[in-house]
């Protein structure tokens, strides 16, 4: 090993990057290593080029604001952020949640602008990217190609589900899908204890994300807390009743 790959070695040691919780399921991990190189080993030379620069925000907070020009693409490090568009008469619409390990947006990779603005829900610490140079990963290296696709994949998947349910579903199956989703995000990453995790979320929060007023939700998660199927305390949820919960989601 010559001595610039030794350096970058001990710069990515000293990186958050390196002992990032969910390192191994997120996006990031294909572009920094690559699949054909297992996780516990250091990043080739070429792949140890891929400039990254970390930053701390607090809570509400903007990290991006929409149809600003920008050459980096966001992913979240720690704690939890969220995507926006801001309606008329100060109204906005929550698209996505962003939890750790999430990029911001598929589409940012191609985009300077984005329609979107991404806004701190906690604190959160949050890396940057060089879009043009994950162009250049993308293109020169296939797996991360496959990655991106996933990813893509998946990203969509959530916006037709959110469409449907904004269009076709009650309240209470709105909210309850909205949980069930961020379960299950969370469990995929290990952060979801057994039906127990964070849920820093506000009940203007959940509003602008399923299309209703905060006195509704709070009507709806009254029902949930009387029939026993959550308890939200101390920006803590617990299911109580997974199966009912599910069953309310599915509601038409």
């Amino acid at each position: 090993m010559n001595s610039r790959v030794v350096e970058q070695t001990k710069i990515r040691r000293r990186s958050p990057c390196f002992t990032c919780a969910v390192r191994d399921s997120s996006f990031c991990n294909a572009l920094i290593r690559g699949d054909e190189q297992p996780s516990d080993e250091e990043p080739s030379e070429s792949q140890a080029q891929l400039k990254q620069v970390h930053q701390t925000i607090r809570a509400r907070q903007n990290i991006y604001r929409a149809r600003d020009e920008t050459e980096d693409v966001h992913v979240i490090c720690n704690g939890w952020a969220f995507r926006f568009v801001q309606l008329a008469e100060g109204r906005r619409q929550i698209l996505s949640f962003l939890l750790p390990g999430d990029f911001e947006s598929s589409a940012s990779i191609f985009k300077s602008h984005r329609p979107f603005s991404i806004q701190a829900l906690t604190d959160v610490h949050y890396c940057k990217f060089n879009r043009v140079d994950m162009q250049t990963r993308i293109t020169e290296q296939p797996h991360v190609l496959k990655e991106l696709a996933r990813f893509w994949g998946d990203e969509q998947d959530c916006a037709d589900h959110a469409i449907a349910s904004l269009g076709q579903q009650s309240a209470e199956a709105r909210i309850s899908g909205l949980i069930i989703m961020l379960m299950e995000r969370l469990r995929a990453r290990g952060m979801a204890h057994n039906s127990s995790f964070s849920f820093p979320l506000r009940q203007q929060h959940i509003a602008d994300a399923v299309g209703l007023t905060p006195v509704h939700v709070s009507r709806v998660i009254g029902q949930f807390h009387m029939a026993g199927i959550v308890r939200i305390a101390q920006r803590q949820i617990e299911i109580l009743d997974e199966t009912g919960l599910r069953r309310i989601a599915n509601a038409r």
